[in-house]
């Protein structure tokens, strides 16, 4: 895979990460609220404490987007590190964070918009260089 296909997967991946992020804060914002404006959600989403273990999940989305606008690094090296960050954070590999992802877990199982977004993440990880930790 050349560099612009591979920078074309890293905007993929962002996408995904985006979907999954969205889904997670659905319906954990059903948990801690009723109906709200956005700016409301958003507010919620930074500082409620129930939500607080989300921010690694934005925080990754936000570092992503940054490394993609980084011309002198290599895709596939971006490529590598996230798909073991996230893997780390969602599974398969060992996690990196266990109360995330006790909580991510319980809401793939629980949430079929967060096992479909879930599905697209892992389809695009694998698509992505595998780095060994």
């Amino acid at each position: 895979m050349d560099e612009n296909q591979m920078r074309g997967e890293l905007r993929e991946l962002s996408r995904a990460l985006r979907r999954v992020h969205k889904a997670v804060a659905d319906i954990e914002l059903q948990y801690v609220t009723g109906s709200v404006s956005a700016l409301e959600q958003l507010q919620i989403l930074t500082n409620h404490p129930q939500l607080l273990w989300l921010q690694k999940l934005s925080a990754l989305m936000a570092e992503l987007d940054e490394c993609m606008e980084e011309p002198d690094v290599a895709a596939a090296d971006i490529a590598a590190r996230f798909r073991t960050v996230i893997e780390q954070l969602v599974g398969p590999r060992a996690p990196s964070d266990e109360e995330f992802r006790k909580r991510y877990t319980t809401l793939l199982h629980d949430g079929p918009d967060v096992a479909i977004a879930h599905g697209g993440l892992r389809a695009v990880l694998m698509r992505l260089p595998s780095a060994e930790v």
